[in-house]
This record gives C-alpha cells, structure tokens and sequence, in this order.
C-alpha cells in the first residue's frame, strides 16, 4: 500500500447545505423531494429537544473604494484581491475591512499582453537545509549549474494566485520557482492592461510549498524521506503580475519560457 508523507487542500471550500424535513403519518420526508427518509418509532417526538437558533452569521459588505486614497478599487467577480489604479495599491478583504497587499507587476510593451499574478513566498526551513536559492538547486538536483550568487540568494516558493487544475498548479509552481533565477523588472504601477483575477487567496496557496517541493525533486530520494519532519515557515509575501503573450493556443512569459494553456486558464475560473 502506498504511504502518504504529506498532503494538502489548496483552494477548497467548505459548504454546509441545510437540508428542510417533514413529518406525515410517522414518517421523517425530504422537505424537498418528499421521499420518505426513516420512520418515527414508535411513542418518540423527534427534533423535541431541537432548539431554533437565529442564525449567527450573516454576509458583510464592503465598499470597493481605496482605503488609502478613496479611489475604486479594480478586480474581476471572484477576485480575492482588489487593486487601485490611482494610488498603486492592492487590497484583500478580511472580516470587516481591507487588509494591504504587495505587489510587483513586470513592465511590457505589448499592449494585448495578459498579466497573471503569482504569489512570492520568503520561507524559512526546518529539518532540511534551505537557506538559498542554490539549496533548493541542489536539494531538487536540477539540471543546472549552480552559480555563486546563488548562495546568497534567497529561496522564494512561487505558486499561481489563481485556481487552476492541480496538475498544472505543480507544475507552474516549479517552473516559476526555479525561473526566479531570471531577475526581470519590476514596478509597483498597475498596468492599464488585462490583469487575471487572483481568486487563490495567499493562505490557501502557502499550504502548497512541500508539495512544490516534492514535485520539483529530480531525485526524490533526496526530498521524499525528508518530508514529514520538514517545516516550512513564510516571513513574508508579495503578488507578482507577469505578462504573459498570447499564441495560437496558449499564453507564453517570454522571458522564462513558461506557458499556461488559455483554455485550462479559463477552465480554472469555475473552480
């Protein structure tokens, strides 16, 4: 039997579907479709010790104006971060108010280009040693040769902010995480450009990193064995939007060579 060493829920949610019954000639029925469910034994009064409850929860509404500068705040329906145009500022929703989110968006100059945005994590690590960007080469036994400022450049952990199939979440996840090798431009300007909602909250997508870890392993010996006892703590997280080309079929990040077929994009937005 196969062993589980680690998993995880990305992006799940959690529904509680209340289901109305009725009682007719000692018999429990679905409220809805009247199929009878259970019989009433006899001399019993079920739902008697039931009590009533005002319900204890209700939606909260917030205004999408800029909480910094009072501007309207941009993003598509299920976006869980919103951005302001006006300011340079983005934005996600916790309990009654907006909460500050990082971002960084690579420049382009073609105008059709779609920004799709990725989640940075700064990561410390217990029970293997991942202190670089060099370590986590080496862990994974890529196919590249390591260079020296790699020692002294910090390990992000990058994974798509949207949802998306699990399979093509692993393996964006990997190919950004090694392409940040690649320094591209940034700047904190939101671009008038399309931008792809981010509908995977950062919470969700942390949870992912040892999975990451152990698809990016060449060698899983090296990484597998390793994974119950391994921590991974984030410091700190920011959004990057990267501008991704469109092709015949897909979307295409010049610069690190990485491509999301449109179609499974889209399929990830009923998620």
């Amino acid at each position: 039997d196969a062993v589980i060493l680690h998993q995880a829920f990305v992006g799940d949610a959690i529904n509680i579907i209340y289901l109305p019954l009725s009682i007719m000639d000692e018999k429990i029925l679905d409220g809805v479709a009247e199929d009878i469910l259970a019989d009433i034994p006899a001399g019993t009064t079920p739902f008697a010790a039931v009590e009533i409850k005002k319900r204890t929860w209700h939606p909260n509404f917030l205004s999408a104006l800029c909480p910094q500068c009072g501007w309207n705040l941009e993003g598509g329906p299920e976006s869980v971060v919103l951005l302001c145009s006006n300011c340079n500022s983005g934005w996600q929703a916790g309990g009654d108010s907006f909460a500050r989110v990082r971002f960084r968006i690579t420049p382009t100059t073609d105008k059709s280009a779609t920004f799709i945005p990725f989640w940075h994590y700064k990561i410390a690590a217990a029970g293997l040693r991942l202190d670089s960007f060099a370590d986590f080469i080496r862990i994974t036994n890529q196919a590249l040769v390591i260079k020296p400022e790699w020692e002294d450049m910090k390990l992000h952990f990058v994974s798509p902010a949207f949802k998306i199939r699990p399979h093509d979440f692993l393996r964006l996840s990997t190919q950004m995480t090694i392409g940040q090798r690649v320094l591209l431009p940034a700047t904190a300007s939101v671009p008038r450009g399309n931008l792809h909602p981010v509908s995977l909250d950062h919470t969700d997508a942390s949870r992912a990193m040892k999975v990451i870890l152990a698809h990016a392993a060449v060698s899983p010996a090296n990484v597998f064995p390793h994974l119950p006892d391994i921590r991974l703590t984030v410091h700190d997280y920011f959004l990057h939007y990267l501008p991704f080309t469109k092709t015949s079929h897909e979307l295409l990040q010049p610069d690190l060579g990485v491509t999301i077929n449109q179609r499974v994009l889209n399929y990830g937005r009923s998620l």
